[in-house]
């Protein structure tokens, strides 16, 4: 009898090793796991998205909701076309794979920005597999892919508007013009309410000067969020010949805000986490009608990824 250590990893808080050894015409394979390296490895879902504005969206209302965002691994296609030839290569690989009786085929998923329909996307689907395949296939490969993909939620009296691009941007910017004072001033309600009830019951200097403080605190970002929504209200764009491009909103916005200081805004050159701070806190259903969709369906994602890893198999035979 020969044996042979194929692999072994050895660490704080656990280790494997796989050893082989020979019986004859029989092979004998043995793997001994402790501490750690019993847990599955759970690789992320692959997410095909446009470009960086809708990837540090996402990953950001990701981290708001301590979700993890290492489950998931964004991959930039440049166009909502991209996205659909990306996740078509991938799913129909997946089917074979599956077909093979390998059960531990990755999940990949497509967002896209919003601003495109469904007839838009399975037509581009449609045209992607031109060629031989019969009407049932085709109409299953369009079902297939169409499952994979979800979209940003941008109201119909954006994308009902002609004449434009950037559609997605005209949406962000839009969510931040319409917070208004009252908007700014209600998430501080209640605490403002209470600090100004016990600034009247202190007799400590030193207690109301920390109060004091606090509302200061609160006036000064009252004051800087109000200061970058107008900033957003005076950016203009303008036509040319015919069509008016709102992709460059988030530049305009950087030129407004640079060389100045935010006490509470200290990140004024990143405007994709400017306007995420700013809506999501002044103007949260706004936000929340817009993003969960697709949070709802990374979510859904992650935990099919979840089950189809949550198990060992040997030859691709589950054995646990």
């Amino acid at each position: 009898m020969s044996t042979i250590k194929l692999m072994s990893n050895v660490g704080i808080i656990g280790s494997q090793i796989i050893a082989k050894s020979k019986h004859g015409d029989s092979t004998k394979i043995e793997i001994t796991s402790s501490g750690f390296s019993q847990a599955h490895r759970i690789p992320p879902v692959i997410v095909f998205c446009e470009d960086k504005v809708a990837e540090e969206l996402i990953t950001y209302a990701l981290s708001y909701r301590d979700i993890n965002v290492g489950s998931f691994k964004f991959r930039r296609c440049g166009s909502w076309s991209n996205i659909i030839i990306s996740l078509a290569g991938c799913i129909l690989y997946s089917e074979e794979l599956i077909k093979s009786g390998n059960s531990k085929a990755l999940e990949v998923i497509g967002v896209i920005d919003g601003d495109i329909s469904d007839d838009e996307i399975r037509q581009v689907i449609s045209e992607t597999y031109e060629g031989d395949f019969i009407p049932d296939q085709l109409q299953h490969i369009i079902d297939l892919i169409s499952s994979h993909i979800t979209s940003f939620k941008i109201p119909n009296n954006v994308l009902s508007k002609k004449n434009i691009k950037g559609k997605p941007e005209l949406n962000l910017k839009n969510m931040v013009d319409e917070i208004s004072p009252a908007m700014i001033k209600s998430p501080f309600k209640k605490r403002t309410d209470e600090l100004n009830e016990y600034i009247k019951k202190v007799k400590d200097e030193n207690s109301k000067n920390n109060i004091g403080f606090e509302l200061n605190d609160i006036n000064k970002e009252k004051d800087e969020t109000l200061e970058i929504i107008n900033f957003s209200k005076e950016i203009t764009f303008t036509a040319n010949e015919g069509i008016t491009n709102y992709h460059t909103y988030f530049k305009k916005l950087i030129k407004k805000t640079e060389n100045r200081h935010y006490r509470s805004y200290q990140f004024v050159n990143n405007p994709i986490y400017l306007v995420y701070r700013i809506v999501s806190k002044f103007n949260k259903n706004r936000w929340e009608e817009y993003i969960n969709p697709v949070i709802y369906f990374l979510e859904s994602a992650k935990t099919k990824q979840t089950e189809k890893f949550s198990h060992n198999t040997f030859n691709n035979t589950k054995i646990d």
